[in-house]
């Protein structure tokens, strides 16, 4: 049952997402929007990770998502906060000084490197230890 309802989840955000961006482009609705979507299809990306890792405990696909999406969840605050400040003042864009914002994704994008860069058979028997006891990946060092 649990199961199913995460896949509706991934569903109606991926088609919440998808509207928001269509109709922002057809209606020339404000730029705002796009933020609402990339907030969306974040948060998409975080619930399919949390569904790979209690129901479909592949290690191999495990092992692709661990790192690839962490980076992303650091721009939830950011696309939330354009989203709000584009709706209350209309203002579109970002300026330079709001890169200030994406630092904390490309930091931790920089720590991953080590991860993403390891061959995927490591990747692979990491996983499966980290898929058999859960509070190891609060001690992983990679």
């Amino acid at each position: 049952m649990a199961q199913d309802l995460y896949v509706f989840a991934l569903f109606l955000n991926l088609l919440s997402a998808l509207v928001i961006l269509t109709r922002s482009r057809w209606m020339q609705l404000n730029t705002a929007n796009y933020f609402l979507a990339g907030y969306v299809m974040v948060f998409t990306m975080y619930i399919f990770t949390a569904y790979v890792m209690y129901y479909v405990r592949d290690p191999r696909i495990f092992a692709m998502i661990y790192g690839t999406f962490a980076p992303f969840y650091y721009l939830l605050g950011p696309f939330s906060f354009f989203y709000v400040r584009g709706i209350l003042t209309g203002a579109s864009g970002l300026s330079r000084k709001d890169l200030i914002h994406f630092t904390p994704a490309v930091l931790h994008t920089l720590n991953l490197l080590p991860y993403l860069l390891t061959p995927f058979a490591s990747k692979v028997e990491l996983m499966t230890l980290v898929l058999g006891d859960y509070d190891l990946v609060n001690s992983l060092d990679v």
